[in-house]
């Protein structure tokens, strides 16, 4: 015996445990002096249940300077201790088995373990030897007892319990013989409170284990990519424990209160019963609030929040972006593939050939005559170095629900474990300042495709978003940060997209063939320092690339050009880019080589309008501007790379006198139109929009309430919808026009309407509060909904130039 005392004690000493429960331990009284002969001075608390003769027996040891435990249940084959944790003040229980052998005293053994039940709402654990397996594979030879599985089942599923997955040696038991029987007879099982993961208060000290359990040498960037790889596995493991018995725990809920209901329909409940029942409505709505945070990560719907059980709305359009996103086949005619490695291969080499490859430019100029009268701000603010706030503000300022990315871990993740990753980030960030860091682990990004028009049959027909791991994405976001300050000195007025304060529009291609060289000699030219350049380098030339086909990576690529959509300098970099066509308009206008628009009386003359890649080109009839326009075009693109789309270019005449528009198409490659056009979900035209433009915005707005499935959504979830998305799509209009009367009338009907019914017919359309009343702001008593009659009458009351 004495040699099995130390053999326990040199194995808790080598695994620093600070609790043990040990079963069989074969003693019937336990004194101080034996309990450390076993325990060691770590553990110096101690409780048992006393053997029966030389049969039995079970020990609970614990730390006393992290543990206050106090004995809660002692039975014959239990003993349970309630732990308060002295870091947290967590409150949790732990009850050790040693279970009986004979099948006849197993029901007795079973209402004891019912009888040391803690309650719903405090963690519990339950481990120990059973003496018994809960499953036909918890045995090597499949010669089991049905009836046996079945109690086990049967108290598993009366007391919740779940049983996480173990690593290690699958079976506990042999009879060591010849042929030996394997057993796993000793389990550990915990209640749903203990397994709740972010909800959970000792959540946060498990990823911290998790994360730190393995120490790795070598630049931040390469030690972070190693801790997310090793951390994903243990954590992947355990949420598919965790998550995949959801539907479990929601049916044997339901079931239970489905059977109080009933009781309380013929008696009054006691108060246990109204207790239990309360405790179990506590846990179903936890069950269902995990369900609804997984379901909209899958919607990925940015504009409402969790809540309010959207889970059916969040479920639909989940569906329904998988079932739009989804490609059945690429390619026409006897060039149509289906399967999943022929549609891979078919995007891979098409965007291996686009931006896979490089492509010097073919065209040198002179960066300071070109920008001689631009002014050169001072742009050294932008190489000092990191603080770790303005890390940590870059961090907490991106959204947490984006697409998973390659490793998996949303900012979300960054953001509720801060305090647990935050060392790796400011090491990473640090790194990356002083060129230490080596990009190649993180810089990844899966591109998932998007398809740009109805029954898209070649690569070419898909947008792509790269969805870049958050780690890398950190840094660019310190970055943009940087850049974003500084932006607005360094482009021509006349470009719009992406700065604040401006009006901004969206860019519907990628940036695919952006000339990286000239970028960064572009850089160089507007006065960025070397440090800056370097970085951005680092960045681009790490970059890489899987395919997303049908929800599966596939492919590979390496960038050797382009901007990446998704990462978040390239909007700003793009703008940089495009300046460089504007200033080479705006010199042309200025040394009257182009003639240019004047605009009404204002003596504003103007040659052109930049939003992102969308070129508005103003110029008079003569072919000389012509000329020129298309020597600037065809020079820019041999400078950047960036090439004129000759299938989306039109050429039309703004006036009614004979103009030779078929000339002059055919000269710049593109084709004809007419006035009206749509530029920028706008109506363009020489007079006020008509009738039919206006219901082509009120359309608009009714048929993006279809696509979204409104009849899901609850009155808050309606709210928010309204006041995010129903409520934008007019204001983008008024930022150019003033609605008519019954246009503002037809979209506060259709807004009310949604509010209070959700567009649903079966629906009664009763107004509870009038809409002026809700139009107030909140602390007036109103929901604050955009009043439109007045928004865009101050719209053009502030905004001095309209244009």
């Amino acid at each position: 015996m004495p040699s099995k005392r130390y053999l326990v004690k040199d194995f808790l000493q080598l695994h620093h445990a600070d609790i043990c429960c040990i079963q069989e331990s074969k003693l019937s009284l336990i004194d101080p002096s034996t309990w450390r002969s076993i325990g060691g001075s770590r553990l110096d608390h101690f409780s048992f249940v006393p053997a029966i003769g030389s049969a039995g027996g079970i020990i609970v040891g614990w730390s006393g300077n992290l543990f206050v435990g106090h004995e809660t249940h002692r039975g014959i084959y239990s003993l349970s201790i309630k732990f308060s944790n002295r870091t947290n003040n967590l409150t949790w229980v732990c009850t050790t088995v040693y279970g009986p052998c004979d099948r006849h005293r197993k029901p007795s053994f079973c209402n004891e373990i019912g009888d040391c039940h803690p309650g719903i709402d405090i963690p519990w654990v339950i481990c120990g030897d059973f003496n018994s397996i809960f499953d036909p594979l918890d045995k090597n030879n499949g010669n089991y007892n049905r009836e046996d599985v079945i109690i086990a089942k049967d108290l598993l599923r009366d007391l919740q319990l779940l049983e996480p997955p173990s690593f290690g040696k699958k079976f506990t038991w042999t009879n060591g013989q010849a042929n030996p029987i394997w057993a796993r007879l000793d389990h550990f099982l915990v209640n749903s409170n203990w397994m709740a993961w972010c909800l959970a208060d000792n959540f946060t000290n498990l990823i911290r284990d998790w994360w730190n359990i393995s120490p790795f040498q070598g630049c931040g960037a390469f030690i972070l990519a190693k801790k997310i790889t090793s951390f994903r596995a243990r954590l992947k493991h355990w949420a598919k424990f965790e998550f995949g018995s959801i539907k479990l725990k929601k049916l044997a809920l339901l079931h239970d209160l489905e059977k109080l209901e009933v009781e309380h329909e013929s008696r009054s409940l006691s108060e246990d019963e109204c207790y239990l029942e309360a405790s179990k409505r506590a846990e179903y709505g936890r069950i269902l609030k995990q369900e609804e945070v997984y379901w909209k990560q899958r919607a990925r719907v940015t504009w409402l929040k969790e809540g309010d059980e959207n889970t059916k709305f969040f479920h639909a359009v989940a569906n329904g972006r998988r079932n739009r996103n989804f490609i059945p086949w690429i390619g026409s005619g006897d060039t149509r593939v289906a399967d999943f490695r022929g549609i891979g291969d078919m995007f891979t080499s098409f965007y291996k050939n686009l931006f896979g490859s490089t492509q010097r430019h073919r065209h040198q100029i002179n960066w300071n005559i070109l920008f001689l009268s631009k002014v050169h701000p001072n742009l050294s603010s932008l190489d000092v170095p990191f603080t770790h706030a303005e890390i940590k503000a870059a961090v907490f300022s991106m959204s947490v629900d984006k697409a998973p990315r390659p490793d998996g871990f949303p900012m979300f993740f960054f953001q509720k474990f801060w305090d647990v990753v935050q060392e790796d980030i400011f090491t990473l960030c640090e790194d990356f300042y002083w060129g230490r860091a080596n990009l190649e682990r993180i810089n990844w990004a899966n591109i998932a495709l998007i398809s740009k028009k109805l029954n898209p049959d070649d690569p070419s027909h898909y947008r792509l978003i790269s969805l870049i791991n958050s780690s890398l994405k950190i840094i660019s976001k310190l970055l943009a940060n940087r850049l974003s300050l500084v932006i607005k000195d360094l482009i021509d007025s006349s470009q719009s997209a992406f700065i604040k304060g401006r009006c901004i529009v969206d860019f519907a291609k990628a940036f695919d063939t952006v000339d990286w060289d000239f970028l960064f000699e572009l850089l160089e030219a507007r006065g960025f320092g070397e440090r800056w350049v370097g970085w951005i380098k680092s960045i681009l030339v790490s970059s890489k690339a899987k395919f997303l086909i049908n929800g599966k990576e596939c492919g590979y690529v390496r960038y050797h050009r382009g901007l990446r959509q998704g990462d978040l300098l390239s909007p700003l970099f793009f703008v940089l880019v495009v300046d460089v066509l504007s200033t080479l308009f705006n010199n042309a206008l200025n040394s009257g080589v182009l003639h240019g628009v004047m605009l009404g009386d204002s003596g504003i003359k103007m040659c052109h309008l930049q939003y992102a890649d969308d070129l508005l080109i103003m110029m008079t009839g003569g072919g000389e501007d012509l000329r020129i326009i298309k020597l600037i075009l065809y020079f820019f693109e041999g400078l950047s790379g960036l090439q004129v789309n000759s299938e989306k270019s039109c050429l039309f005449s703004s006036s009614r006198n004979s103009v030779p528009l078929p000339y002059l198409a055919r000269t710049l490659h593109c084709c004809t139109s007419s006035l009206p056009l749509t530029y920028l979900g706008i109506p363009i035209s020489g007079n006020r929009p008509r009738r039919q433009d206006w219901d082509t915005l009120i359309s608009k707005i009714s048929s993006r309430l279809a696509v979204w499935k409104s009849k899901f959504l609850s009155l808050g979830g309606r709210l928010t919808l309204l006041n995010s998305v129903l409520s934008a799509i007019p204001t983008y209009w008024m930022l150019i026009f003033k609605l008519p009367c019954w246009v503002i009338k037809r979209i506060d009907k259709i807004r009310r309407d949604f509010l209070w019914s959700g567009l649903d017919p079966q629906q009664p359309k009763i107004r509870l509060v009038s809409w002026t009343r809700l139009c107030r702001s909140k602390d007036q008593g109103g929901w604050g909904f955009l009043n439109l009659n007045t928004f865009n009458m101050w719209r053009q009351m502030v905004v001095e130039d309209f244009v």
